[in-house]
């Protein structure tokens, strides 16, 4: 996330991932949903609503089906919740 708070471009942040784990049978696969992950909880902490949270992850990743970015943005929406619950816990 904090490479793509810095600006530097999605496909870049892909590239370097998918390189860094060639280890994965499916490295560009991985390293696009770890992307795509990163921005959907960016987009949920700054308020986005789930539905315009899958349609913002199929127009930035055209291969996305609606059941994939859905499945995305779960996953996002989950751990965004964890987070917050942990932190509530820890004041």
């Amino acid at each position: 996330m904090a490479q793509l708070n810095a600006g530097i471009p999605a496909q870049e942040i892909v590239q370097t991932l998918a390189n860094i784990r060639s280890d994965k049978p499916n490295p560009h696969y991985y390293a696009h949903r770890t992307v795509d992950i990163a921005a959907a909880v960016q987009w949920l902490r700054k308020g986005v609503d789930y539905e315009s949270l899958i349609e913002s992850l199929k127009s930035r990743n055209s291969a996305l089906s609606t059941d994939r970015a859905a499945e995305i943005a779960t996953t996002a929406f989950g751990f965004v919740q964890r987070v917050r619950s942990l932190h509530s816990k820890e004041n």
